[in-house]
């Protein structure tokens, strides 16, 4: 009971925040307190309370090892004692052999790495490993499945690895939850950035957990010349976006490093594949706009992946997602020809939007200045939206 308020937070708000967070709900089921009469009838005040909380699987134990961990912070060593004394007691009787929990010691003087900045470094492993991880005390708690959970372990260990030295992994050629692309020993520092913030960055945006291995300059090893191997830990969406991303950046520090062994490539393959255009430099420029505003704009509306090494095109996803990607990269490329014909017939993922005034003025207004109102809605919505002519050349916009 030392800890309820601090549960529920000012006006519940903690609750309801864990709530959104896990798709839950939770409620104290039985409360009682000194002088106040339990909830069930007569009785002697208790000194712990029962938080009940109602949802999917994942999403309770989420929120529980959440609760957990606030419980924990208030009333020290109250769930890690029992862990380190009798081991995890999650209910082993009532889940399948496919679905667990387990646990991994870490040590105290190393938890603020493990942790990381605002909880980064916890939620990037939930990511990458697709397991729920969280901390009570100085034991890491794991809840999935048994692969997710045997991933969320690993994927920790090396972490804290390499606070000590390099890293190596010796199974890579069966794993299937990696992918290994070869950087050039002289840019790992650029590749990294300050303080690993690059690396960090691209670990945030796509969900992965990425490690350089060997020795490459880190505890005064000295920067090893050649290539160094990056391994990119995640599921195979997550992981080619990554890539793609590094790949980009090598390019760009080291130019023709991965174009040189990149060539053309078209897929007519069911499920995930990648496919690479040839571009020109100005096209490749219109079509990154603005601080790549443009770019993600197409990755948004088409599902796609889409980012640019060097001036190849890369484009990734499933064949429907990379249909559209290719069809909306088409039809902006064909606007730097003057081209601004888009043919919608028989097309599902398109809205057509006719704008009927007197004058020829309203659809400057529909835009707005430069473009900017359009690319604002765009913007928010995940879309792309365009003015463009259609089959009978009459003028309309096209979202």
């Amino acid at each position: 009971d030392l800890s309820v308020g601090f549960v529920t937070g000012a006006n519940g708000a903690h609750l309801r925040r864990v709530e959104e967070e896990w798709g839950v709900i939770m409620m104290f089921a039985e409360y009682s307190g000194r002088d106040v009469t339990p909830a069930a009838g007569s009785g002697q005040p208790r000194r712990t309370e029962t938080l009940a909380i109602f949802g999917p699987r994942r999403g309770r134990r989420g929120a529980q090892l959440t609760m957990m961990n606030v419980i924990e912070g208030k009333v020290t060593r109250y769930f890690s004692a029992k862990i380190r004394q009798f081991g995890e007691t999650y209910h082993p009787d009532n889940v399948d052999d496919s679905w667990g929990t387990s646990t991994l010691e870490v040590r105290e003087e190393i938890m603020p790495y493990a942790l990381g900045k605002n909880g980064g470094t916890r939620r990037k492993l939930m990511a990458a490993s697709g397991c729920i991880v969280q901390y009570l005390g100085n034991f890491a708690v794991m809840s999935g499945t048994k692969v997710e959970q045997t991933h969320a372990s690993e994927y920790l260990t090396w972490l804290l690895q390499t606070l000590d030295g390099p890293v190596h992994v010796t199974d890579l050629d069966t794993r299937g939850d990696v992918t290994v692309v070869d950087v050039p020993g002289r840019i790992v520092g650029f590749i990294k950035g300050s303080r690993r913030e690059s690396l960090s960055r691209h670990e945030e945006d796509w969900g992965v957990l990425m490690l350089f291995v060997g020795e490459h300059g880190q505890h005064g090893f000295p920067q090893q010349e050649g290539v160094v191997q990056l391994l990119i830990f995640g599921g195979e969406r997550a992981r080619k976006g990554a890539e793609i991303d590094i790949m980009c950046a090598m390019e760009f520090k080291q130019k023709g490093w991965c174009t040189s062994r990149m060539s053309p490539r078209l897929s007519d393959r069911d499920g995930f594949d990648v496919e690479r255009i040839q571009l020109t430099e100005v096209e490749v420029s219109y079509s990154l706009g603005m601080k790549g505003e443009t770019r993600k704009k197409l990755a948004a509306a088409s599902g796609a992946i889409i980012q640019f090494v060097g001036t190849m095109c890369c484009i990734a996803g499933e064949p429907v997602e990379r249909g559209r990607c290719k069809d909306y990269l088409g039809w902006l490329l064909g606007r730097l020809k003057g081209q601004c014909t888009i043919d919608a017939r028989g097309r599902t993922d398109v809205t057509e939007i006719r704008v009927a005034a007197p004058n020829s003025k309203a659809m400057g207004v529909v835009t707005g200045k430069k473009g900017h109102t359009l690319q604002g809605v765009a913007r928010e919505t995940g879309t792309w939206c365009v003015v463009a002519k259609d089959h009978a050349g009459h003028e309309r916009l096209c979202i």
